[in-house]
Parts: structure tokens; sequence; C-alpha cells
């Protein structure tokens, strides 16, 4: 096409870009199916058409699988449907000519047919020269998938992948022991399990996995007498570990930490490597401590040896002086004294009770009529200590007075003077004088009639005239 008449010259294809040709090869000189017809009922023109010369054949250039085809003709002017057989692999078929232009045909290109049609087994285009043409179909463009995995895991295969466009590719997900899969992004695709999926692919991309180091919970607890510090279940990551403080409350001793495999120093508690769920268990123990007694001459301590004691408690003690003695003194761990029973005070520490007994004298009580003293039996008591009587007299009477033993009243209350020898307390009584309030006509007095009153009492009466009278 476009050839100077009686010139020579030696034409140097190249072949397609972008496009894919037909894998079969043509053995025929005649062409195959290649059709060429002018119809001009169907759009084409038949104008200066004289004769169109054969289907010189199919061909192949530099040992490609591309078939072309040459078409000689002596048409000048005019268009021509053209057909050419489609392969069987191929889903878009496309009819390239190749067209030269310039001086001499200087300058060629391969150029789309037009109006392609497919028609069963046959691609057909429109023409108006005839040259050289091939069945091809558009190369699918390839685009590069870079895998990439973070510390912790691999993603597989983890080489890059050539995909072609608007295909997608999978990676298998696979997270190191004790780690998991954190995130996975790239190339618009989606997780589900391990497998990672891409979108379709139209550009090039990266998938990168992401990996998370697991992490296990460590619960604390703590029984009672003290604490555990923190005292929430702890998040830890796989292999490392964490501490916590142990607290006895006050009388108490840390018994025993234990659990995920940890260690005490002092009063932290410091785990092991952490590679699973587990718990921390404080126990705590009451501090006890040792109350010894002890009984000097002419008396007696019970119990008598040392006492286990929690931290706390009381522990008492019941002193028993021998005949003719009483208790002198009982001192040691801030306790008191009632009667004979010597009862600590809350124990803190180790501490001592110790008994000392003394020469004791009796003392004699009594009560003449109408009242009464108590005690009111013989009272043994240490020499140089004081006793102590409740004198009560009876309705109607007062207490006239309590004498004997150097000692004084206070109330009902008479205490001997320091005891030294045997003694005797006497308390009398007196009957009280008898007041009457009476009103006479016209009025009255509150409280009226006989009242019964101590000595140095003073009564008030309520006076109240009747109406009309003052």
């Amino acid at each position: 096409d476009g050839k100077v008449y009686g010139a020579s010259f030696k034409l140097e294809l190249t072949a397609p870009v972008g496009y894919s040709g037909s894998p079969i090869t043509f053995s025929t000189k005649t062409g195959g199916d290649v059709s060429v017809n002018f119809d001009s009922g169907s759009g084409y023109t038949n104008v200066g058409v004289s004769t169109m010369g054969p289907v010189l054949g199919a061909f192949k250039v530099d040992g490609s699988n591309d078939i072309y085809y040459d078409i000689n003709s002596d048409v000048s002017f005019g268009q021509a449907k053209v057909c050419f057989p489609v392969p069987a692999n191929m889903t878009n078929p496309q009819i390239l000519h190749y067209v030269c232009s310039g001086t001499c045909g200087s300058v060629c290109n391969w150029e789309l047919l037009q109006d392609q049609t497919t028609q069963g087994t046959q691609r057909c285009g429109k023409t108006s020269s005839f040259s050289i043409f091939t069945v091809v179909e558009p190369l699918i463009s390839d685009y590069t998938v870079v895998p990439l995995a973070g510390n912790g895991g691999s993603i597989s295969p983890d080489s890059s992948q050539k995909v072609e466009e608007g295909n997608t590719t999978s990676f298998t997900i696979t997270p190191d022991s004790d780690y998991h899969i954190d995130s996975v992004e790239g190339c618009e695709g989606s997780l589900d399990g391990n497998i990672y999926t891409t979108g379709a692919i139209t550009a090039d991309c990266m998938v990168k996995a992401n990996f998370e180091i697991n992490s296990y919970s460590v619960t604390p607890s703590a029984g009672e007498g003290g604490s555990i510090s923190p005292n929430t279940a702890q998040s830890v990551e796989y292999g490392k570990t964490t501490d916590f403080e142990v607290v006895p409350a006050t009388g108490y001793s840390i018994g025993k930490v234990e659990g995920c495999g940890g260690t005490l120093s002092g009063n932290t508690y410091t785990t092991g490597a952490i590679t699973a769920d587990c718990e921390v268990t404080a126990s705590f123990v009451i501090n006890k401590y040792t109350v010894t007694p002890s009984a000097g001459a002419n008396g007696s301590i019970s119990p008598d040896s040392d006492q286990t004691v929690n931290h706390g408690d009381t522990a008492s003690f019941t002193l028993t002086p021998d005949s003719g003695y009483g208790i002198d003194t009982v001192e040691g761990c801030n306790g008191s004294l009632n009667g004979n029973i010597y009862t600590t005070g809350a124990i803190t520490e180790d501490c001592e009770v110790t008994a000392s007994f003394i020469t004791a004298y009796t003392v004699i009580p009594k009560a003449r009529r109408h009242g009464s003293i108590s005690p009111n039996t013989p009272q043994q008591v240490s020499e140089g200590h004081t006793a102590s009587f409740t004198v009560t007299p009876d309705v109607g009477y007062s207490i006239r007075r309590v004498r004997g033993c150097g000692g004084s009243l206070d109330g009902n209350i008479y205490t001997t003077g320091p005891i030294t020898r045997k003694c005797r307390v006497t308390a009398s009584f007196k009957k009280n004088p008898v007041v009457t309030a009476k009103a006479r006509r016209h009025g009255s007095i509150a409280p009226s009639g006989p009242q019964s009153v101590s000595p140095g009492t003073i009564l008030s009466f309520t006076v109240t005239p009747n109406v009309g009278y003052s």
C-alpha cells in the first residue's frame, strides 16, 4: 500500500506493543479463512475498484507466535470488509492494521481497524487499504504485590507477586508462638481467619502483616490480715514479669505468697516469666506473743507457764496468796487487778506478769440495825493496802456514822486507811426526820402528807389556791 511503482524495498515489522497475539500458526499460503468483500449495501463503498490481489498468506516475525496476514490489492479507492479467523483462546480479539505514511511510506504504525464486529469465529472490520493485518487481544497489565511481615510472624508467599490487572491474590498469615495477628492492611484486602485476600489489583501495592505479642492475665488476691498491690488483674506480655507489694496488717505477718512461678524478697513478690494466665495468692498469719507469768514467795499465779497469745488478745491470771498473806503487787503487760484476777491489756509483744505477796490482816465489817454493809464478811487485806465497803441504810434511815481501821466515808463508800493490823469497820444508822405537809380549806399543797427526809436535805412544796383565793 502506497508503494512507488517500479521501486523495491524491505519492510521490517515491529510487533504491536501492548497486545498479545494468536498462539496458532497458519501453514497455508492462501491465508486460510481470510475473506475480503466489497459490500456497498452494508455501508462500504466500491469506488474505482477494479481488481483485488490474492491473500498472499500468513507468516510469523522473529519467531513470535503472532500471526500476520499479507493482503495485496490494486484498490485505489473504496472500502472493503475484511474478516480473519479468531483463535479459540482469545476473549477480546482486535484487528490491527499496519499503516505507513510519509515520504515513500517512511512512517509505519499499527492501528486498530474501524467498525470491528465478531461474526461467529471471525473478527471483521472496515479498511480502505491493504497491506498487513493481525488478530490480537490487548495485554492484561501485571502489577506487583509486595508482602511484608513485621516482627512476630510470617507471610506466605513472602516474595513479590505478579498479579494481572483486576485479579486478586491471597496470603497466609502465620504468627510466631505466643504472638497473634494484630492487623493486616494494604491492597484493599480483607482477612478471614489467617488468610488475607487482596481486592482487585489495579496498581502496584503492598500487603503488610502486623503482629502483637500475646498478653496474659495475672490475678492477685490477698487473704485476711493483709493486702496486695496492685489488687486488680494485670495484663502482662508473654515472657515478661510483674511485681506485687504484699503488706501485712498490724499484728500480722506474711504467711505465704505463691503462684505464677514467682519469688518473695522482703514484701515484694516478683512473678516468673509469664506464659499463661495465672494467679498470685498472698496469705497472712496473725502474730503470736509469749506472756510469761511469775509469782513471788507466799502465793501463786495460775496458769504459771508461758501463755501464747494472739496479737490484740488479752490473758488472765488468778492470784492466790498463802494463808496469812495477801496480794501486794501485780504488774506487767499493761493489765489490771480485779479481786484476785489479773487481766492483761491487749498483747502486742512478748511481756511478763509478775505477782508479789505480803502479810495480810483481817478487816471485820459490821452493820448495826436499820442498814447493811458490803462485803459483810471478814476481808484479808494485805499490809499497807486499803479495803472499801458499801454502806446502805434501810428506807427511812440514813447513815449515822462509819468508823474503824482509820478510814473515811465518801457518800456511802467507806475506805479504810492502810491496814497494818487486824481491825473492825462498824456502821450505824439513824431514823430520818419526818416533814408533814397539810393544806387547809380553799387550796392544796404538793407533795402532801409525811415525808421522810435525810438530814441536811432541802424539801420543796408547791402551794396552789383554789379559784378566787390566794
